[in-house]
């Protein structure tokens, strides 16, 4: 497993905001992702304890077939962007998240039909670990 993001919270106390935890998502095998907190501000995996997985259809949408699906191997070239995880809690609405994915990659599919020089360039949806589902897409560094 391999630390992807992390983030302090803060919260208030006394009339005063103070360091309250660290919020951490993993990447383990076959690209599964995993949440946790801690209270170290300064986090390593061996300090991490009831890690938990975040289930694929939680943060991965089903797959549109107007989409463009990506080749592989993918360019050297590319950049694979991928949706923050922070954000992520166990017990919200995992449409709202969702949704947010498919709307990106549909502005997406737009701006690849319809060029424009100051904006990267779309290219395709990489497929994941959830079948038919996208979560991951790439576009050119210009």
């Amino acid at each position: 497993m391999e630390i992807v993001e992390k983030s302090q919270a803060f919260a208030e106390k006394d009339d005063d905001i103070v360091y309250d935890h660290t919020k951490v998502i993993l990447r383990g095998t076959n690209d599964h992702f995993y949440h946790t907190r801690t209270i170290h501000r300064h986090v390593t995996i061996g300090q991490l304890y009831n890690i938990q997985k975040i289930p694929d259809e939680h943060i991965l949408p089903l797959m549109n077939p107007d989409f463009t699906i990506a080749l592989e191997p993918l360019p050297p070239t590319a950049y694979v962007k991928r949706p923050s995880l922070l954000n992520y809690e166990p017990d919200n609405n995992h449409q709202e998240f969702l949704d947010l994915i498919l709307s990106e990659i549909r502005i997406c599919e737009i701006l690849r039909r319809n060029l424009h020089p100051n904006i990267a360039e779309f290219w395709d949806v990489r497929s994941t670990s959830r079948e038919g589902s996208p979560g991951l897409f790439m576009s050119s560094i210009l």
